[in-house]
């Protein structure tokens, strides 16, 4: 049971940066992602099938990478990286996290400057 998550986390990661940068992997600067399959035992032939699930639904998907930032309770700032179809649901999900932990979401963005 615990390598079946292992694969399917390794697995989405996998599809989201083959949809992000292409299908030419190794020459990318994410190829931690292919030590990270191999090092757990995941082999080629699951790592194309991932790609080739990315790129049948790239054309499909319209999917945008947005930053967002936020602040914690006492001035940590925080700064979240997002890559999703939905914008709504994301803000509402990163707002909710935050809240959880006593932070909020700021809507300018100050710390990527």
């Amino acid at each position: 049971m615990k390598r079946c998550k292992i694969f399917t986390k390794i697995t989405q990661e996998l599809i989201t940066i083959a949809r992000l940068r292409g299908t030419d992997l190794i020459s990318k600067p994410r190829l931690r992602i292919i030590d990270k399959t191999l090092f757990n035992n995941m082999t080629w032939n699951t790592i194309n099938r991932a790609i080739t699930i990315s790129l049948d639904y790239k054309d499909n998907l319209n999917f945008k990478q947005i930053i967002y930032e936020g602040y914690k309770l006492g001035g940590l700032a925080i700064i979240v990286d997002c890559f999703t179809d939905n914008l709504h649901c994301t803000v509402s999900k990163i707002r909710y996290v935050l809240v959880k932990k006593r932070g909020k979401l700021s809507m300018v963005v100050y710390l990527t400057y």
